[in-house]
């Protein structure tokens, strides 16, 4: 739900409300009171109590409300259409184990044996291994964080060292993969959990789900339909596309991960399970997940700026997280995002006077693409008078 207004249940008058009480106060003691007087002090003080309750139980009703509810009232809302949080993700790899030396009969390596590279991420195998008998080693052997969340990806090839369950005769363990795949699903916000939760990006993404969620009934291929469960398929994905432009019964999905990131092989995997399971893809259709094409960009651009305010305008332009860098994750969050170069000006505004804007220029973005900043920037600043 969006709105340009604020919805309000309960809107106290602060103002009538204080004079109200402090009227009633001074009929029932039968003179005026000063403000000195402990009788006024307590009326104020009464007032103050009933505008935080009226205040609160506005919240409260808000929170019944798709748009304004967060947290454990977001997942009230989400049971309703059976649309539960997204659970964190657990990052996977690839282990080799080793002996010492050859051994005259088969090692095996149990499911579940666990191994780490810090003692904080851990991994266990998927599946039983084998080292054979007259050989040192076994290779390819697939393990998944035993906790989720993007703090398992990015684990280097060969940091995973360290066994915590040992097994007999094997002396030796390395990732052979690099970690990848681990997301945070759709954490809680930070005021609820301080440890795991975010500043609310992942309530934002769970609200978009409960929004497709009704689609998700659907039997007849719906676009919201395959957005729903294509987003149900993983926390860490930002953006979705579904067309069908071309022979019937054909239907392609886009997707992008946070941040405007291509999906990974993983990601296109998850999304391809949820989206063509028997009881959810019609059975005269054809779906198949794509990664975007990318659109480049560039940008080339004069900005002009006061003297006493040059050198904090050229940091809100082009430091970290300055204006420049807005732009790019604003034009790259989502797919079909036309470049727009007005965007671009508004940001910049925001810390000059004027701009001189070559590049990017309009440029229409289909569904099937995103534009991506080409990493070209030519930017100049002049001083001028006012």
């Amino acid at each position: 739900m969006t709105t340009d207004e604020p919805i309000n249940f309960v809107v106290p008058d602060t103002d009538t409300l204080r004079s109200t009480i402090l009227t009633e106060t001074e009929y029932g003691c039968g003179e005026m009171l000063l403000p000195d007087d402990e009788r006024r002090i307590f009326a104020d003080v009464l007032a103050y109590v009933h505008i935080v309750i009226a205040n609160h139980a506005n919240e409260q009703c808000k929170g019944r409300l798709l748009g304004y509810a967060s947290g454990y009232q977001l997942d009230a809302l989400g049971e309703r259409v059976n649309c539960t949080r997204l659970a964190p993700v657990p990052a996977r790899t690839r282990l080799k184990f080793t002996l010492e030396t050859v051994r005259p009969n088969d090692i095996t390596i149990p499911a579940g044996t666990t191994v780490t590279s810090d003692n904080k991420v851990l991994f266990a195998t998927d599946a039983s291994a084998v080292i054979k008998a007259g050989k040192t080693e076994v290779t390819d052997v697939p393990a998944t964080a035993t906790t989720g969340g993007v703090v398992t990806n990015g684990i280097p090839v060969g940091a995973i060292q360290s066994f915590v369950d040992r097994v007999p005769f094997v002396t030796g363990v390395f990732n052979t993969t690099e970690s990848s795949g681990g997301d945070d699903g759709e954490p809680y916000p930070r005021a609820i959990d301080e440890v795991n939760g975010d500043n609310g990006e992942g309530d934002d993404r769970y609200r978009e789900r409960i929004k497709l969620a009704p689609a998700a009934y659907s039997a007849a291929g719906s676009a919201a339909s395959y957005e729903y469960h294509a987003r149900s398929a993983s926390g860490n994905i930002e953006s979705v596309a579904v067309t069908s432009d071309q022979e019937a019964g054909t239907v392609d999905i886009y997707v992008t991960e946070k941040g405007g990131v291509l999906p990974t092989q993983g990601t296109i995997d998850a999304v391809t399970a949820a989206v063509t399971r028997d009881d959810i893809r019609p059975l005269n259709d054809k779906v198949t997940v794509h990664a975007p094409t990318e659109v480049q960009y560039d940008i080339e651009l004069t900005y002009y700026v006061l003297q006493e305010n040059e050198s904090a305008a050229q940091k809100a332009i082009e430091g970290t997280g300055g204006a420049v860098e807005q732009y790019n994750t604003w034009q790259q969050a989502q797919l079909g995002r036309d470049v727009n170069p007005d965007r671009l000006r508004a940001f910049l505004l925001d810390h000059c006077v004027r701009v001189d804007l070559v590049q990017p220029a309009y440029q229409a973005i289909a569904n099937s693409e995103l534009a991506r900043f080409s990493g070209t920037l030519n930017i100049s600043h002049t001083v001028v008078e006012e």
